[in-house]
């Protein structure tokens, strides 16, 4: 008799695919908003560092989510390998990606805010 392995995409794992998909996003959003063409490929950096406003903010935030997202997976990886509680493993990992986005829906523009006003 052959051991059956279950194999179910958990909503841990659903909020990692998430992360992944995020910097794509952020990315065509800054550069396809912002009259991008296909020769600023040849340099993406400089015409990313030329941007602003909220097209500014989602490069900004595209690098963050690459900065963010090797810890993130390995937590959600080592509690599963670990036999954490799928529960508990679920509910982390969905406050966590719903943390990050309030972060960078809200927090951000507030902080930018505050840096025009007070000339940092």
């Amino acid at each position: 008799m052959t051991p059956t392995i279950e194999t179910t995409m958990t909503a841990a794992y659903w909020c990692v695919l998430i992360a992944i998909i995020m910097p794509i996003l952020f990315a065509g959003l800054a550069k396809f908003t912002s009259g991008f063409r296909p020769k600023d490929n040849h340099n993406p950096r400089a015409y990313l560092a030329t941007l602003s406003g909220w097209q500014q903010r989602a490069n900004w935030a595209q690098q963050n989510t690459f900065e963010s997202i090797p810890g993130f997976m390995a937590a959600v990886v080592i509690a599963h390998q670990m036999g954490g509680n799928q529960d508990n493993i679920d509910m982390l990992a969905i406050t966590t990606s719903c943390f990050a986005s309030f972060m960078a829906r809200f927090i951000s523009p507030i902080l930018h805010c505050f840096e025009r006003l007070h000339g940092l």
